[in-house]
């Protein structure tokens, strides 16, 4: 059997609007590859060469073992898939912009410097950042940035405006992807391998915001 990695991957793509059609052909396809060897190899070919995501972390000295964990292996990640990684929160700070740390990640994302969003909710800072920065979605409808945040349900279960509110408008209106991280257990990579995975089928597909 020939060898997947002699087989090149031959991309015609075409389009309206918001729909993008992918036609692969002379690529052998078996039951040894994974889903994100396929999609970084669309990606290299259709996908925008101008692509980052912005990750949002408290200071590690605030951050779970779990938070350091997801932290480390989505960062490793992002940086393999060869797609510029820019760290906000408390971990640290955009120093361009408007003078104020929050205005600098807002207009960092809303300038189309970015394309994803990663939070890791955790202290009053990264809190702040699941509210601020979903809103965006519902300032630019049109805006395909895609979001995901890992949070500690157990830490606001107890407060109504933040399940009814900023919590659920990032699930529901804002179309984010939310982890509860008491909940993952053992099951870190398997989560990270997906936000991962939606990345890359996001800059293949969607990369135009």
């Amino acid at each position: 059997m020939n060898n997947p990695k002699d087989s090149p991957l031959s991309v015609r793509q075409g389009g309206v609007g918001n729909t993008l059609n992918i036609t692969v052909t002379n690529y052998l396809f078996d039951g040894s590859i994974s889903g994100n060897r396929v999609l970084k190899d669309i990606t290299t070919a259709v996908g925008s060469k101008d692509y980052s995501v912005l990750v949002c972390a408290p200071p590690i000295e605030r951050a779970s073992e779990t938070t350091i964990k997801i932290f480390g292996l989505i960062t490793d990640k992002i940086r393999e898939s060869k797609i510029d990684l820019v760290i906000g929160g408390g971990m640290s700070i955009i120093p361009d912009g408007r003078g104020y740390p929050h205005l600098n990640e807002h207009d960092f994302v809303i300038d189309k410097k970015c394309n994803a969003v990663v939070i890791f909710a955790e202290d009053y800072s990264t809190f702040i950042q699941l509210s601020h920065l979903s809103i965006i979605k519902d300032e630019h409808p049109a805006s395909s940035i895609e979001l995901f945040c890992f949070y500690d349900k157990g830490g606001v279960s107890e407060s109504h405006f933040m399940m009814t509110g900023p919590i659920a408008f990032f699930e529901q209106a804002a179309k984010g992807s939310l982890y509860d991280t008491a909940d993952i257990g053992d099951r870190s990579e398997i989560i990270v391998d997906k936000v991962i995975q939606d990345i890359l089928r996001h800059k293949a597909l969607r990369s135009k915001r």
